[in-house]
């Protein structure tokens, strides 16, 4: 036996890494309960064949305990179960090989850790988190807007705030949505995997104890399976929250909703039938086909929440890339007027949110191989899932972020030149807003 406490629930769980040998020992029971329906049982005395007792006793090779081999006729007759046991053998193999290495889902935890890192430094949650709407990043885009609000007067105050101020706050929000999206979708697969290992081989082991039972051989407990796979991810595909609120980021969390909808409503649990050799069979390949339609619909759900959120990204680029956003046309004047110690309070501040983006895209940086959800073909939606989908996402997150970051900086470094040249030369003031003015509205998409 091939067993272990779960000291969460009192009962004995069957271990996984010893799956293989409970789909033999499987394989030798389902064997027994179909001999055993046709009157022939293993000899009292030796057990490795099956006899029939009569007037002229007759034997059968048993199978291995890992159900490889028998079926040849020992002494009276030369006909074979050989083929027989080969074709039961073979429904088994249909029904679980599929269920042999599957993927752990561990490689997806740092990865989730750091995007969810990336979430909450602006603003967003997944997995049921609170969004903060008064973080370290809000505050300083806050702190940047009220200065030059206040403070700052000239032809440049308009387009600054506009794109810096402005759609610099959707952008963050929005990069912050959608790594919550991302982050869910790691967490997902994360936790599929030791659910459906789980699952897996408490179906082979229910299965196999159904063949003993059936073949008079044992009392292991039958039990039905409640599939743990839809709980596990019920758990972590939730509802994204945000401190944005622009329309993108609303349209994000109804992805969100929409998949943790669909694999809430999946069915949990698997009966497994003790009534006869063929009964018994076709649970197993019932509670087999049940647990991989689970998966495969818990996967449908995470590639379309990424896929959906790639696609809304490409559509309103300028809601997640500030260096695609195009400055409007504003009328300019003759005047410009800055603190310096307000526009060192504004520098500062751009200064840090420059550096938060900087650690962002760094935790941004690190993607898992495929080796994290690499398995069975068979197996959900293939042999990778919806990697390809959720890499997508990840590398336009991340080139969206490096693309604002780098706009920004271009931005600061405008308002350092100009307040620096303003300081330098009060009398220079009106040819550094209309330079600065001219910088602003040629900035656009590929500046």
């Amino acid at each position: 036996m091939y067993l272990e406490i779960d000291t969460s629930g009192g009962w004995l769980l069957a271990n996984y890494s010893k799956i293989e040998p409970y789909i033999g020992h499987m394989k030798r029971a389902a064997i027994d309960a179909f001999m055993g329906q046709q009157g022939w049982i293993p000899d009292y005395e030796y057990d490795d064949r099956y006899a029939l007792w009569g007037v002229i006793p007759s034997w059968y090779r048993r199978p291995t305990e890992d159900g490889v081999g028998g079926g040849e006729r020992i002494a009276v007759g030369n006909d074979s179960m050989a083929p027989t046991f080969d074709n039961i053998r073979a429904r088994i193999s249909a029904a679980t090989d599929k269920w042999v290495g599957l993927p752990s889902g561990a490689g997806a935890s740092s990865v989730r850790t750091s995007v969810g890192s990336v979430a909450v430094q602006f603003g967003a949650a997944a997995s049921g988190g609170a969004a903060i709407a008064d973080g370290e990043v809000a505050k300083s885009i806050d702190t940047i807007s009220n200065t030059v609000v206040s403070n700052f007067r000239g032809s440049f105050k308009a387009p600054f705030l506009d794109k810096y101020d402005a759609q610099f706050a959707k952008v963050i929000g929005g990069t912050g949505a959608a790594a919550a999206i991302l982050q869910t979708a790691y967490a997902a697969e994360e936790a599929i995997w030791p659910a459906a290992q789980q699952d897996a081989v408490d179906i082979c082991e229910s299965v196999r104890n159904a063949f003993r039972t059936k073949a008079k051989q044992s009392s292991d407990q039958v039990r039905d399976i409640a599939l743990g796979v839809v709980a596990a991810v019920a758990g972590v595909v939730t509802i994204v929250a945000s401190a944005g609120t622009a329309a993108p980021i609303v349209t994000m969390i109804g992805f969100a909703k929409t998949a943790a909808s669909a694999v809430e409503s999946l069915n949990k649990t698997i009966d497994i039938s003790t009534d006869s050799y063929e009964s018994i069979m076709a649970s197993l390949e019932s509670a087999s086909s049940a647990l991989n339609y689970v998966i495969t619909e818990q996967e449908h759900s995470i590639r379309a929440m990424v896929s959906s959120t790639s696609a809304l990204i490409s559509f309103n680029f300028e809601a997640f890339n500030l260096d695609a956003y195009s400055l409007r046309d504003f009328s300019s004047d003759d005047t410009i007027a800055i603190e310096q110690s307000e526009a060192d309070t504004v520098l500062l501040n751009m200064n840090r949110l420059l550096a938060v983006m900087a650690s962002a895209s760094t935790a941004l940086s690190r993607q898992p191989s495929d080796d994290f959800l690499r398995r069975d073909s068979e197996v959900g939606l293939g042999r990778t899932g919806p990697y390809s989908q959720i890499i997508e996402l990840h590398d336009v997150i991340s080139r969206c972020l490096k693309s604002t970051h780098n706009e920004y900086e271009r931005g600061r470094a405008l308002l350092e030149a100009t307040a620096n040249d303003l300081f330098a030369s009060e009398d220079g003031a009106k040819a550094v807003a209309e330079a600065l003015l001219r910088e602003l509205e040629t900035m656009g998409l590929g500046s």
